[in-house]
């Protein structure tokens, strides 16, 4: 892993564009003002510690319900893949771990990469045995957190525990956690858990009957705030492939195809629908 002034010109580029377009989400340019004061640069500190020898969990999905039944969030989806690209070049071993609700889109997108093993993508049930594993590191990528009194909720101030794997306890079998999200309701951003609170929609007062509002209240060593969570893990992908030289193939044709494909099987734009 080797470093130059015109690769850290460059990098430094990049990490900017985690909050471009911020007029979408106005509240992201207040989250991601204070969580650079406690850490001035949290993707990058990331990728520094990610190394050859790292076996790299991403962990993602996020439900969105309908009628009952959970359909997967677009955001977060194609990121996935797309970090495991660029990551399975360099570590040790890497892996996607996803609910059924959103395993299969998974599965779908493969054949547009260069991850040919299916066998990469785990489903996360409520009896899955990753309580009892222990891996390097775990990237979390729009991933519902719970808030302080364990519940989980979307975007609206919604209780949507009953669809969610509940990830805190599987933060310690991990020796380096980051995640990555736009809300403050995902997992590991308990570190800025009051400005959640303070500026954002529901962030103290949610809408279900435990009024304790959807920050998320548990903690990882690197939270990352982006405009959307795919957006951060294409940062975080091209960043890891300028580091160590490998390819970054993704590109605005791939990601119309990725879209397409994903809405073609029920996923689905939870802010926008």
């Amino acid at each position: 892993m080797s470093s130059s002034p015109l690769k850290n010109l460059k990098l430094m580029m990049l990490d900017e564009m985690l909050i471009s377009h911020f007029h979408l989400k106005p509240w992201i340019l207040k989250l991601n003002s204070i969580l650079r004061r406690r850490i001035s640069h949290p993707l990058l500190e990331l990728i520094y510690r990610i190394h050859e020898e790292s076996q790299v969990d991403i962990i993602t999905g996020f439900p969105v319900i309908r009628e009952g039944r959970a359909y997967p969030d677009i955001d977060g989806l194609s990121g996935s893949i797309v970090l495991a690209e660029v990551l399975e070049q360099v570590v040790r071993d890497v892996r996607i771990l996803t609910e059924p609700y959103s395993l299969n889109v998974l599965k779908e997108l493969l054949p547009y990469t260069s991850l040919n093993d299916k066998s990469l993508l785990k489903g996360l049930t409520s009896t899955s045995s990753l309580s009892l594993e222990e891996r390097d590191v775990a990237i979390f990528v729009e991933k519902p957190g719970a808030n302080a009194l364990g519940i989980y909720h979307n975007a609206y101030g919604e209780n949507i525990s009953n669809y969610c794997f509940h990830v805190e306890k599987i933060l310690d079998n991990y020796g380096l956690t980051a995640s990555i999200g736009d809300l403050g309701n995902e997992v590991g951003f308990g570190l800025i858990n009051k400005a959640v609170k303070r500026h954002v929609k529901f962030g103290a007062t949610c809408r279900c009957s435990c009024k304790a509002g959807i920050a998320s209240s548990s903690k990882v060593d690197y939270p990352i705030i982006s405009t959307t969570s795919n957006l951060g893990c294409y940062v975080l992908a091209a960043c890891f492939s300028t580091i160590n030289n490998v390819k970054f193939v993704h590109d605005p044709l791939r990601e119309e195809v990725f879209i397409k494909r994903a809405v073609g099987l029920g996923a689905i734009d939870a802010l926008s629908s």
